[in-house]
């Protein structure tokens, strides 16, 4: 007499390493050693155990693999069916991975320009709202922050944007990549105008030019006169 059992050597659990972040598109894949006999599924932010889980919205996503043997069935992992099948098959799944981040960053803002102001500040361009992320803004060319204040100097002034995690990501710390590969904004200008001049009358004259008005120099602009 004769009876043939089946058993499974099941492989370890792999190792996986985040791969890079992306900008409005989905990132690669970790990569995982193939072992014949079984197949590698991925789970994209806890779901469902797939072959090839895909997403493009901006966020911080986890991602993790298991190697699976076919009709892979729920934990507990590592369980080895008792008895024989009698299609000769094996239903099991080894233990997940370890679990590693990516972010996919926004596309960069668009911005439109504010209108031009008389002696006060100008108002900050909006910035669409996107989950996970908080909007940044660099005026003159300044540091990015999320609590900007428009000046009040009269000038020509510049203003952009980006998007930064609001929290940190895995190992990737909240705003420590900036906007990603998806980069900064459109730089936009606004000026901000000096109050009109108040002049004084210049002395008469007999029969020669008068001496125009003093005007207080402000920088970045120019005085024009007219006349008559």
């Amino acid at each position: 007499c004769r009876k043939t059992l089946n058993f499974v050597i099941y492989p370890p659990a792999p190792v996986i390493s985040a791969t890079a972040n992306t900008c409005a598109s989905m990132f690669t894949l970790p990569s995982v050693p193939a072992i014949g006999g079984f197949s590698v599924e991925y789970s994209l932010d806890g779901g469902a155990w797939t072959t090839n889980p895909s997403t493009t919205t901006p966020g911080c996503h986890t991602i993790a693999a298991r190697y699976v043997t076919e009709g892979c069935i729920a934990p507990p992992y590592n369980q080895v069916p008792a008895g024989e099948f009698s299609d000769g098959t094996i239903s099991a799944c080894t233990a997940p991975s370890n679990t590693v981040s990516v972010v996919i960053f926004p596309t960069a803002p668009v911005l439109t320009a504010p209108s031009n102001t008389c002696n006060s500040a100008f108002t900050i361009p909006t910035v669409a709202t996107v989950s996970g992320f908080t909007a940044q803004f660099s005026i003159d060319g300044g540091t990015y922050t999320a609590t900007p204040v428009a000046p009040v100097t009269p000038g020509c002034h510049t203003v952009s944007a980006r998007y930064v995690l609001t929290s940190a990501c895995g190992l990737t710390a909240a705003g420590a990549t900036g906007s990603g590969l998806c980069g900064v904004s459109n730089t936009v200008s606004v000026v901000i105008f000096p109050t009109a001049p108040v002049i004084t009358k210049p002395a008469d004259r007999c029969n020669a030019a008068f001496t125009l008005p003093a005007v207080p120099a402000v920088a970045g602009f120019t005085v024009e006169y007219r006349i008559d």
